[in-house]
């Protein structure tokens, strides 16, 4: 019998000292101060994979579930690199007092500013409205986190013709301007009442490349390789597949790209959306 009360009192007791869970969006959590958090550049991504790498601390004595949206905007502090918007959306539960850090999928704005580094510093923003929201989503859906579904960004948002948007996969490139092709009048558009003009020639001159990535997979891997200004922004796509085998590898380049010659270029090797080998072209003296 005394064996009998003490558990019956034990399933009283337990809930009472259970911890309280709380979901909320990120941004009232942080608007709060539930949360301590920073936005910053993943320098081992890419900027169209996951460009953004979120810390963020839970300042209460309770659990805490936090929503990120697909279609969030992260705004840059610094005018020259790159705006953020989410293109998969997060849910993030906290212990109390528990710390961690998060790599958001994201994709860039403006296609003509750079991409951010480790130095890179973001604010939380509103969330996008209109065809960009309903893009981030589209995105979202069909997992479109590569060089093209990027591209269909810029063809929104800063009147990249859709010709332009191309892959090394067919099938992505076909599948990234169905995205957005509904959702622009033509192919020259304007942005916020300016039309956006690339500049042609203005010194631009023909270089050949060639080279050589031999790498090892333990596993099979998304692999691609790709050319890069020095602001980080992708230039050209080399090599696709997202189903390469386990084992070495080896991949010879060649190709013949218009650069400005006193800018530097890189070459980089990039296994499931993180930079493994990256090499530089310097500028010609």
């Amino acid at each position: 019998m005394k064996n009998t009360s003490i558990a019956f009192l034990l399933l009283f007791v337990l809930p009472l000292t259970a911890v309280c869970q709380r979901s909320m969006l990120f941004k009232t959590a942080l608007d709060e101060a539930f949360v301590s958090a920073t936005f910053s550049g993943n320098e081992d991504s890419p900027h169209y994979y996951k460009p953004i790498n979120l810390e963020v601390v839970n300042n209460e004595s309770e659990v805490l579930t936090l929503i990120i949206n697909t279609g969030q905007i992260l705004y840059s502090e610094n005018p020259d690199v790159q705006d953020i918007i989410i293109t998969r959306g997060e849910e993030i539960t906290l212990k109390p007092q528990e710390k961690k850090t998060i790599p958001l999928y994201g994709m860039r704005i403006q296609e003509l500013n750079a991409a951010p580094d480790a130095n890179a510093v973001y604010e939380l923003g509103e969330m996008a409205s209109g065809n960009l929201r309903t893009l981030a989503e589209r995105i979202r859906k069909e997992e479109a986190y590569g060089i093209a579904g990027q591209q269909a960004v810029w063809a929104l948002t800063n009147g990249r013709p859709i010709a332009e948007i191309n892959s090394m996969d067919i099938a992505q490139t076909s599948e990234a301007r169905g995205l957005v092709m509904d959702l622009i009048d033509s192919d020259t558009i304007t942005v916020a009442g300016e039309t956006v003009r690339r500049p042609q020639g203005n010194g631009l001159i023909k270089r050949s490349m060639k080279g050589k990535f031999e790498y090892r997979l333990s596993k099979e891997s998304k692999v691609h390789i790709a050319l890069f200004n020095q602001d980080n922004i992708v230039l050209d796509e080399l090599f696709f597949d997202d189903t390469v085998a386990p084992g070495s590898h080896k991949f010879d380049y060649a190709l013949d790209h218009m650069i400005d010659p006193k800018k530097y270029y890189y070459v980089r090797l990039i296994i499931d959306g993180e930079i493994k080998i990256n090499f530089e072209m310097k500028p010609r003296s």
